[in-house]
């Protein structure tokens, strides 16, 4: 809106991209990941402390991930958008946090295939 200071414009826009950084953080975490239980053994409809995460849970999360956060089409802002992003301290804001994005999640998994070329099994 034209009525708005372009810092509201830059405070929303960054708290959106963050919302989006941690949700695709959370979908790291189904790669490689495992279910835990605090159920007692001999407990009715108890289950064992591990379970890994279904294969199926894995492929979906990856997929997001691959669609929506490393995929050449993740990121498109229009330049626009990106000028009335403002200063040049902003703008470096906005890149850290979708640098971010693609950096930390493959050092969040837990898993070892992010050290070899990404296969959906």
């Amino acid at each position: 809106r034209n009525d708005r200071p372009y810092s509201e414009e830059r405070a929303a826009f960054i708290t959106l991209l963050r919302g989006y950084q941690r949700t695709s953080l959370l979908a790291v975490r189904y790669i490689g990941g495992i279910y835990t239980s605090r159920d007692h053994r001999g407990q009715p409809g108890g289950l064992p402390p591990f379970r890994p995460i279904p294969r199926s849970d894995e492929r979906r999360a990856f997929e997001m991930l691959s669609a929506h956060v490393f995929s050449s089409r993740a990121f498109h802002f229009s330049p626009q958008l990106m000028a009335d992003l403002g200063t040049s301290n902003a703008v470096w804001r906005v890149v850290r946090v979708m640098t971010g994005l693609s950096s930390k999640a493959p050092t969040t998994s837990r898993s070892k295939t992010w050290l070899r070329p990404c296969k959906i099994r």
